[in-house]
């Protein structure tokens, strides 16, 4: 229905219902909107974020567990600092070839992975 970037104030006028909130990858939250109320939503408070640092050479993707590294959610290469929003829960880290681990995001988090030296 919309799209929000960072740093938009404009509230968006809705019909009463439930509204899903994500990326193009993954849900991030639910909002229920009643007839006449006004809901701002902080998605820091329902989110968490993570960053993954000192990627040397391989792309590290960021998937659910249970699915493959090819279902990522996200990936981080080398250089990149922005980090990505993540609806509260585990995550595997991992490239190609192998599993580098396992983090918990919970909400309000701004957790930091460093990765190699």
């Amino acid at each position: 229905i919309d799209r929000f970037k960072a740093g938009r104030d404009k509230p968006q006028q809705l019909k009463p219902g439930t509204y899903v909130l994500g990326t193009s990858e993954q849900e991030l939250a639910r909002v229920e909107i009643a007839a006449g109320k006004d809901v701002v939503v902080d998605m820091n408070d329902v989110t968490g974020s993570l960053s993954v640092k000192n990627v040397i050479s391989d792309v590290v993707y960021v998937y659910e567990p249970g699915k493959a590294y090819s279902n990522s959610i996200d990936r981080f290469k080398a250089g990149r600092d922005k980090p990505q929003q993540l609806k509260p829960g585990t995550y595997v880290l991992g490239t190609s070839e192998q599993e580098l681990g396992t983090v918990e995001i919970a909400p309000g988090e701004e957790l930091v992975v460093e990765l190699g030296n």
